[in-house]
């Protein structure tokens, strides 16, 4: 979970395209989008330890329907929501942590030349090359 980074752009060419008005509606949409992203992320991290996969994604999108929903009916403003995303995604981060216990680490495989790098950094490269 984390920012909307990538829709940004998108937001920029909207306000040149369609007016400024339409591109900060947009955005509000994006933003009220990133905490229904943090409503699934909860639900499916609440669900994991005790169910299955199929238990958890089924769970974590009905929260992001029902998030959706909500935030739809209400009138936000860009102005309010910006601060509410970032304060909702820190506290689904410190939720999402256990207590006492660090960030977990990806585990690294050997590269050339003695460095290491995440396991998880080897299929994408794969497809790239």
């Amino acid at each position: 979970m984390g920012l909307p980074l990538t829709s940004a752009p998108i937001a920029f060419f909207l306000a040149l395209q369609e007016g400024v008005a339409f591109a900060a509606a947009a955005a509000v949409g994006i933003l009220a989008g990133t905490l229904s992203q943090a409503a699934f992320s909860l639900v499916y991290a609440g669900l994991a330890p005790r169910g299955g996969w199929v238990a958890c994604v089924v769970a974590g999108s009905g929260a992001f329907a029902l998030s959706t929903v909500i935030l739809d009916s209400l009138s936000l403003r860009l102005t309010l929501l910006g601060p509410g995303v970032t304060a909702a995604l820190g506290l689904a981060v410190g939720l999402l942590r256990p207590e006492g216990k660090p960030p977990p680490r990806a585990p690294m495989a050997p590269v050339r030349r003695g460095t290491y790098r995440p396991a998880w950094a080897r299929p994408p490269e794969w497809c790239s090359s």
